[in-house]
């Protein structure tokens, strides 16, 4: 059964003895801008959610904007996965390499940025037809939002209720005439042990950034040893 923003509404003004839509100790507002900072705080912390996103590029156009990313792992170009590469490698090897065009095969991420959310992806060599990008990295889920409370909650079943006890967290730390620094910290410890156990499934997936490697003579990694036997509950 999924998970909504309601339910979880529900629940956090349940605990803390109020109503919505009177919003005696805390406004619906309050409400939904602690959720959105926990949903931040837990996919940055733990990298559960990927996300791609698809951006066709024009011929000539060097560089384009994502939404909010944590990292990217992979880009692909008309299908063909495109290797990193840095500014300074660029400029040690190709004295043009800002104004050159061709069929881009590498992509560096924009290192004059200042927003860390905000990442740019600029293309070598500069394409000189359409293309379509394909960017994959982990980002923040899909925030909730009142207008539609029935919309279920970006998270794993299991740990969507845990979201209320980091809004608690913040609801009891709030400079208000409910503030309980004690309640808050109990609150915190709930939703820190939530959070180190959606890390470490979501950090026991096989990685994004491995690579199937043909047998050889060198010594390789098996991966069977990385695939559970058995989902243990939460």
């Amino acid at each position: 059964m999924a998970i909504t923003w309601a339910n979880i509404k529900t629940v956090f003004y349940g605990v803390v003895g109020d109503v919505e839509g009177e919003n005696t100790f805390f406004s619906t507002a309050q409400a939904l801008g602690w959720a959105h900072e926990c949903m931040r705080e837990a996919a940055e912390r733990t990298h559960f959610y990927d996300l791609i996103w698809e951006a066709a590029v024009s011929a000539g156009t060097a560089s384009f904007s994502l939404p909010i990313f944590y990292s990217v792992w992979r880009v692909e170009i008309d299908d063909e996965h495109a290797r990193p590469i840095t500014a300074d490698k660029l400029q040690h090897n190709d004295r043009f390499w800002e104004s050159r065009t061709g069929v881009p095969r590498w992509y560096l991420i924009d290192e004059y940025q200042t927003d860390l959310d905000a990442y740019t992806i600029r293309l070598y060599e500069i394409p000189d037809a359409d293309v379509n990008v394909d960017t994959y990295g982990y980002a923040p889920p899909t925030l909730g939002s009142d207008s539609s409370p029935t919309y279920n909650v970006h998270l794993p079943e299991w740990f969507a209720y845990a979201l209320a006890w980091g809004m608690l967290s913040k609801a009891y730390a709030a400079d208000t005439q409910m503030r309980n620094d004690q309640i808050a910290a109990f609150y915190r410890g709930l939703w820190d042990d939530a959070i180190l156990r959606l890390r470490a499934r979501s950090f026991g997936r096989l990685k994004n950034e491995w690579e199937y490697q043909p047998e050889g003579p060198e010594i390789a990694m098996s991966i069977w040893d990385r695939i559970p036997s058995t989902i243990t509950g939460p």
